[in-house]
Formats: structure tokens, C-alpha cells, sequence
């Protein structure tokens, strides 16, 4: 024996080797043997985790069939942890995937999976997981997870298919590495376990109601800002007003800054979103994206990487002048070339030039045709690339105005929060389309989507939609007006669509 060990002993013939390290202060047994899995590396050794002989004996030979198990599946590793996978897989995902796989970890399965082999996870244990996720999120809540709660009483089935989707990715790209010996199943149906919501595709995002959100709030709110940003007492001015503007030598400065707290701006709540740096062109940004975004139906993720020479002015043969916003194939979510034409005719542009001087105030420099439409506002890259987190600009002023959330009940009595972002202008855009007769078909193509999609969404009926298209074949000189006869015997079984 070398004065390496302190104890020795070689099993199966010289197979395995177990051994008590001469530096070992509490004298547990390890194990050593060839690695029956590849040449990296050539040998696996392991703790036994015990000082008695026969348990270090029983425990060598357990470890040591694991690893001429795993080499007759054809593993390629040993212990599989749930780190590893997202170290070595997230990188490979789309970059909405990793963000959400890097959330649910973090979150949960740091601490759920920890200690567990992936390399042989069961079905039953990705079963148990879920289980688990759904009857403890009470205390997941109060001890894991905060912020957040669409529902005080379950939770999202959308949620636990995103997290299904997520983890069976990683497991896949593993499987076919030769890191794991089978694929587990995945649960489904998560809609129909008790504690879990489900809200159909049309109720999934906060709308607005046309009359009381729209037209009651939003619309003031926007002729608000409009005024403000139009009133010339309000609006940037030149360092040195009988100076040409210079970017450094005679730029824009708000009218605040210009006129000193003895003007006393700050106390004037009328004028406050318009006069100073910090809050106009926030104002701005937010009216006109969110005036695009209802006029125009385009995607959110679309609008902030358009670029000036995306939104153009074009007059028909009537003299009808348009607005028009050229969708990249590089920026539609669908990577489809496509033109949308606004609802608003030339309106839309006029915003466009009234923001396109905002632009120019607030960050002080000339305006390229290749410079974005919604630039980063602020940090090293504030202006050289487009817009990153629109959502914190479009959440706060919501909530102000009172349309930041409202509570929808499912079918299951579930009441399920849903909230209210620049997404559903974009859906207020397509309801209202679908709304004054445009057809599914051609409003698909405005906004980027299917029809399927559309139909499937909105709660669109197509049959009703074409209603007026189906009777006008019908010939004769029959009228087709009722009677007040009709009217009355109708009124009893008559519905509104």
C-alpha cells in the first residue's frame, strides 16, 4: 500500500477499487473504476459516504452498475444536473424561450430539481412537479414567488404549458446529445386540473371598451396631449433664441429649464407633461405610439424597430392621401414583407411630423432616414438602437388613467386579472375593422396574421360578417322590409349578434 491510502481493496478482479485517502481525517471509503462511457474521463471516482467496510462495499458496486447502466443506453455522462442543462441548452433557445426558461429557474427549479439526476428523470417526477406547482402555490406565493397574482384562487394554464414547453425543450436537446436515457412524458391538458384558469384567445389580453375606455377616457386624453404639445408657450427653445440651432453650441432646452423656477412650471398642473425634458417626450412618445398603434393595427414588437423611412406620405388617383408603414421582412414577427395603410388617411403622417420634431428636441440632433422611429431614450445606447421596454412606458400612464387591469371571469368562476398594455391598441384597431365591415381576409394582411387567427382571436363570425354580400343576389321586386306585423311576432325571438 502506498502512503497514498490508508486502506485498500480491489473488487470484481480488479475492476473496481475502493480506498481510504491517507489525508482522510473522518476515514470514509471511495471508489474508482475505467469510465465505461468514453475516454474523458478515464476514470470515475466517487465518495461512498461511508466508514463501515460492507456499506462502502455495497455502495461502490451500486455506483459502479449505474455507470455500465448508463454506458448501455448510451450516456455520455454521469450525473445529470438541472443547471447543466440551462448552461449548456438555454444559449441554444429563441430569446423569448431563454427568458422565460431563465425565469422558471431561477425561480423554481434551482431548488426544486436540486440534487436530482435529469439523466434519469421519470415521468412521475415531472408529474409530481406539476402537482406540486399547482396544489402548493398558496405557499409558493408566500415564500417563492411574489409580486404578480392573476387570480387569487388558481393558476394560469397558459403559464404551466409555457414552463411544460420550456423544460421538455432542454430534456430534448439533451436526449438527442446522448445525455439522458429517455424522454419523460408531459402532462397536458392543464385546463382542465382543479386550481387552474383557462381564458379563451379573445379574453387572454386586456381590450378596451369603445365607449367608456376609449371614447370617454382616451380620446380626451390624447386631444390633451396633442394640445400641449402643439401650444407654442410650451415648447423647447433655442439656448440663444436669434442663433441658428447648433447640437452643442446653441441646442433645444425645455421651456422650464429656459425660464428658471422663477416662472414657477412645476407648480402648474396644466403644463407640467409639456415643459420640461423629463416628461415631454415621454408624453409624446406615448401618444403617438399609441395613435399608430390603433390607426394602424401593427404589431408592438414591429412599430419599435421601424425607422423613419418606414412611415411615408402616398396620394391616390382621387387625390386621397394615405399614411403608410412599410413592414420590413427583418422586423414582421412573421418575416413577411407587408405595407399596413392607416385608418386615418393623412392623419397619421401629420402626427408623425408633429413627433418627428419631438424627436428633434429631445435628443438634440439631426434626423436620419435610417434612424429608428422609437429610439432607446437613455444608457450608452440612449438613440443608436430602437426602444427596449416600451411596457415602461405605456403601464404607468394606463394605471393613471384608470385602464391598467380589469378582472374576467372563466368558466370555472375563476376570476383571472388581465391587464391592459400597447398591445390592446393594437386590438382595438382590429375589433373596430372588423367592427365597420372590413373583411377578415384583407384586414389579415394589414395586421400580419391568418385568418384562422383572427377568427379565432376576435370572436369573429365570418357568415354574419358577410352578410349583406350573401342576399344581394336575390332578384324580383319582393320587398324584404317587415311588416309591423313581422316586428312583433320577431321581437319575442329576435337576438342581437
Amino acid at each position: 500500500m502506498s502512503g497514498t491510502y490508508s486502506d485498500y481493496r480491489s473488487l470484481l478482479g480488479g475492476e473496481i477499487h475502493m480506498f481510504v485517502l491517507a489525508s482522510s481525517k473522518k476515514g470514509k471509503w471511495q471508489v474508482r473504476f475505467n469510465n465505461p462511457m468514453g475516454k474523458s474521463p478515464r476514470y470515475i471516482r466517487k465518495a461512498t459516504g461511508h466508514v463501515n467496510e460492507d456499506l462502502a462495499r455495497a455502495e461502490a458496486m451500486r455506483i459502479y452498475q449505474e455507470y455500465q447502466s448508463r454506458a448501455l443506453l448510451n450516456l455520455k455522462t454521469g450525473h445529470l444536473s438541472i443547471k447543466e442543462l440551462m448552461d449548456e441548452y438555454s444559449v441554444k433557445m429563441s430569446k423569448v424561450m431563454r427568458s422565460a426558461a431563465n425565469g422558471f429557474y431561477k425561480t423554481y427549479w434551482a431548488s426544486y430539481f436540486d440534487g436530482v439526476d435529469m439523466s434519469v428523470i421519470s415521468s412521475a417526477q415531472i408529474l409530481e412537479y406539476f402537482e406540486w406547482k399547482v396544489s402548493e402555490r398558496e405557499t409558493i406565493r408566500e415564500t417563492i414567488r411574489k409580486g404578480w397574482r392573476a387570480s387569487k384562487d388558481s393558476i394560469s394554464a397558459d403559464t404551466l404549458s409555457l414552463e411544460r414547453n420550456c423544460l421538455a425543450w432542454l430534456l430534448r436537446k439533451a436526449y438527442g446529445a446522448n445525455k439522458i436515457a429517455r424522454l419523460p412524458n408531459f402532462p397536458d391538458k392543464f385546463h382542465t386540473w382543479d386550481g387552474v384558469h383557462h381564458l379563451p384567445r379573445n379574453k387572454r389580453r386586456g381590450r378596451f371598451h369603445e365607449k367608456h375606455d376609449y371614447e370617454d377616457i382616451l380620446i380626451p386624453e390624447f386631444k390633451r396631449i396633442n394640445s400641449g404639445l402643439k401650444r407654442k408657450g410650451w415648447k423647447p427653445v433655442l439656448l440663444k433664441p436669434d442663433e441658428p440651432w447648433h447640437r452643442y453650441a446653441n441646442p433645444w432646452v425645455s421651456r422650464a429649464k429656459a425660464d428658471g423656477i422663477d416662472k414657477g412650471w412645476q407648480k402648474n398642473a396644466e403644463a407640467k407633461d409639456f415643459v420640461s425634458k423629463k416628461s415631454r417626450y415621454p408624453t409624446a412618445v406615448f401618444y403617438f405610439a399609441s395613435m399608430l398603434l390603433a390607426h394602424s393595427g401593427i404589431r408592438v414588437s414591429e412599430m419599435v424597430r421601424l425607422k423613419h423611412r418606414d412611415i411615408s406620405l402616398r396620394t391616390d388617383e382621387d387625390g386621397k392621401r394615405y399614411t403608410l408603414i412599410n413592414i420590413d421582412q427583418e422586423v414582421s414577427k412573421v418575416g413577411k414583407h407587408r405595407v399596413a395603410i392607416c385608418d386615418d388617411y393623412h392623419s397619421m403622417f401629420r402626427r408623425y411630423l408633429m413627433y418627428r420634431d419631438e424627436i428633434h428636441y429631445h435628443f438634440n440632433r439631426d434626423i436620419e432616414e435610417d434612424d429608428f422611429l422609437f429610439p432607446q431614450p437613455n444608457g450608452n445606447k440612449a438613440y443608436l438602437i430602437h426602444r427596449q421596454k416600451l411596457h415602461n412606458l405605456f403601464s404607468p400612464r394606463l394605471k393613471a388613467l384608470g385602464l391598467h387591469e380589469r378582472m374576467v371571469p372563466t368558466k370555472k368562476g375563476h376570476l383571472v386579472k388581465v391587464v391592459m398594455s400597447a398591445y390592446s391598441f393594437r386590438s382595438f384597431y382590429i375589433s373596430q375593422r372588423l367592427k365597420n365591415g372590413l373583411d377578415i381576409y384583407t384586414l389579415s394582411k394589414n395586421v400580419g396574421v391568418s385568418v384562422k387567427v383572427l377568427a379565432s382571436t376576435y370572436d369573429y363570425n365570418e357568415t354574419w360578417a358577410f352578410r349583406q354580400d350573401m342576399t344581394r343576389h336575390i332578384r324580383g321586386t319582393v320587398s324584404f322590409k317587415p311588416t309591423k306585423a313581422d316586428i312583433s311576432m320577431f321581437e319575442e325571438h329576435e337576438k342581437s349578434w
